[in-house]
């Protein structure tokens, strides 16, 4: 479900999703989203009024989080939970600056094509590396706990697609939520990146005469199927399917996962 806040665009509930068995996914637990340092203080205070939630979990990088600080939540704990540094990644910091940056940035075609990632390269990433699974595993104990006790959590990476889209794939397998269903909630962020593409693609096609840039970048922008694919890929190589990167990797165990679906749905 879509949450229109002024100065954030990619801001939904996990509530209302229905699973394999009939059972559908409470409201105001689960809040997806995108970076909140442009809201204003009336946005996120209306945040705090519609969702009330007890914790942000900020997803993003060291360098992201330091740069573009997010705006309080009034009533809200803050946790900063990095899934994975710039290096981690296989991404330089130059990488992860602005879109605007990107775009106008004076940078040569071959600098645009080393800068943007390859999604399907940085996807398993999230599935891999020590850092991440540890991220994911910080992330993913809040998240539970406060549905425990009734409390909703917001969390967010830059866009809110990537490593929140990983987040909330993990969170809805866990509530026997079928795959179909998850991809289809993920593609839901191509509505907020819509904005990014008509106004950036074409800024880098004017700069650079590329259209392989242009059509890279909006390959970043846009939620694939196949970068969820990747991911579940990766962890199954490693862990022989999601349910066990959840409870090997993860450290969530059965029991856990039992007490979520208790709190989490309705039956």
């Amino acid at each position: 479900m879509q949450i229109k806040i002024r100065g954030t665009r990619n801001l939904r509930d996990l509530g209302g999703l229905r699973n394999s068995y009939g059972e559908t996914v409470r409201e105001h637990l689960f809040i997806r989203g995108s970076q909140l340092s442009k809201i204003s203080g009336r946005s996120a205070g209306k945040i705090s009024k519609l969702v009330k939630p007890a914790t942000v979990v900020d997803l993003r990088t060291d360098a992201e989080h330091t740069e573009r600080p997010d705006k309080t939540i009034p009533g809200a704990a803050y946790v900063h939970v990095p899934l994975f540094s710039e290096e981690t990644a296989g991404l330089s910091h130059a990488k992860g600056q602005s879109l605007k940056t990107i775009a106008t940035g004076g940078h040569t075609k071959a600098a645009l094509l080393e800068a943007i990632p390859d999604l399907e390269n940085v996807y398993p990433v999230m599935a891999t590396s020590r850092e991440a699974i540890d991220g994911l595993r910080e992330a993913l104990d809040i998240i539970i706990s406060n549905a425990r006790s009734g409390k909703a959590t917001l969390y967010h990476c830059t866009a809110g697609k990537d490593r929140t889209g990983i987040v909330s794939m993990l969170l809805l397998h866990m509530l026997d939520v079928d795959y179909d269903t998850i991809v289809n909630e993920y593609m839901l962020s191509n509505s907020g990146a819509r904005a990014d593409i008509i106004k950036y693609c074409p800024l880098i096609f004017i700069a650079t005469g590329s259209i392989r840039c242009a059509r890279k970048l909006k390959e970043v922008l846009k939620a694939r199927k196949r970068y969820l694919d990747s991911f579940i890929a990766a962890a199954s190589r490693d862990f022989g399917s999601i349910d066990g990167f959840i409870t090997d990797a993860l450290g969530i165990s059965p029991e856990t996962i039992e007490s979520l679906k208790e709190a989490a749905l309705v039956r």
